[in-house]
């Protein structure tokens, strides 16, 4: 099984975003992905209100929430994560915190300028990186060799916070795994069963069916 998910999307629920999650929910399905992630800032969307909020649109879609931080002028992404970040000043401690709660932290924009180096978020146990996303620089050759080298989980988003120019799916995520809920992608995450995918989903032109024509036996001479 493999989905199609926008692992990176901003609500109006925080200053982050600019439209509401219906109108997210409605980019979504038109773009053909099978579920999508709210990262917002500072806060999770709890179970109760995702439910409601797919009963409301009846959606189709995955709808997952996750937590959108920065720490260090750091962009984190915390997926699966169930417990409450105090204020911190730490990236080190963040994602401490987030990986002993089960949860797996993703740094996003990591090739921007000022990011740290991809050996130092190694080093301080980031476990992915989006590493195609539409609001981000995009890596040379060389850095994602090096991403590959390091080991990291990678995962792709659009970023999409409701201004022109970037639709939800512009960048996705191809995810190996049967995903019900927040800790299941989390898992599929840290496990390596996510693929990055620079653009929106490919969907299969319609084509009108054509005649199937058997193939000959074997030892029949062809005219």
């Amino acid at each position: 099984m493999t989905l199609k998910f926008d692992v990176h999307v901003h609500t109006a629920r925080t200053l982050a975003g600019a439209l509401p999650a219906e109108h997210l929910i409605r980019q979504a399905e038109e773009a053909g992905l099978d579920g999508i992630v709210l990262t917002e800032f500072g806060e999770r969307w709890s179970e109760r209100e995702l439910v409601n909020l797919r009963l409301r649109t009846e959606t189709p879609l995955i709808v997952l929430s996750a937590e959108f931080l920065i720490v260090e002028d750091v962009s984190l992404l915390a997926f699966g994560f169930s417990g409450r970040l105090p204020p911190l000043d730490s990236l080190e401690t963040a994602v401490g915190r987030i990986r002993a709660e089960d949860g797996t932290p993703v740094v996003a924009y990591p090739f921007d300028d000022g990011a740290p180096s991809l050996e130092r978020l190694r080093e301080i146990g980031v476990l992915g990186l989006e590493v195609y996303s539409a609001n981000g620089e995009l890596p040379t050759d060389e850095q994602l060799e090096e991403v590959h080298r390091l080991g990291f989980a990678t995962v792709a988003g659009s970023g999409y916070r409701g201004g022109e120019g970037v639709t939800v799916g512009d960048c996705h995520t191809l995810v190996d795994a049967d995903v019900r809920n927040a800790h299941d992608l989390a898992v599929a995450i840290r496990t390596g069963r996510t693929r990055a995918v620079f653009g929106p989903p490919v969907r299969a032109p319609l084509v009108p069916a054509q005649p199937v024509v058997p193939a000959p036996d074997l030892g029949t001479t062809l005219p």
